[in-house]
């Protein structure tokens, strides 16, 4: 629930920014996107939640065929925000976007 709500909140603020710029579309670039899976799965990795011996729908082992890949953080919902409000301070930095 936590996460949730920040994640609403973070949206949002983003959404009142693109609009302020005028801007319409916004994506992760593929660099940021490859540097955040390496994050989540660095702090994964000290943890059994991305063990190869896991089998669960975290890693995607629910569908075959899909590459196993432990997608939430699990750095703490702290270090979250702080990398969240670290993106907005460098104006949404790993984000491509245009009107």
């Amino acid at each position: 629930m936590v996460s949730i709500e920040h994640h609403v909140e973070w949206i949002a603020e983003c959404l009142d920014y693109m609009a302020q710029q005028q801007l319409t579309v916004i994506e992760a670039s593929l660099k940021a996107q490859d540097e955040w899976i390496q994050e989540v799965n660095q702090v994964a990795s000290a943890t059994s939640l991305a063990s190869p011996s896991c089998s669960s729908w975290y890693l995607g082992s629910n569908i075959d065929d899909k590459p196993r890949m432990f997608m939430p953080y699990a750095g703490g919902v702290g270090n979250y925000r702080a990398k969240c409000d670290q993106i907005v301070k460098d104006n949404y930095k790993g984000f491509l976007m245009q009107a």
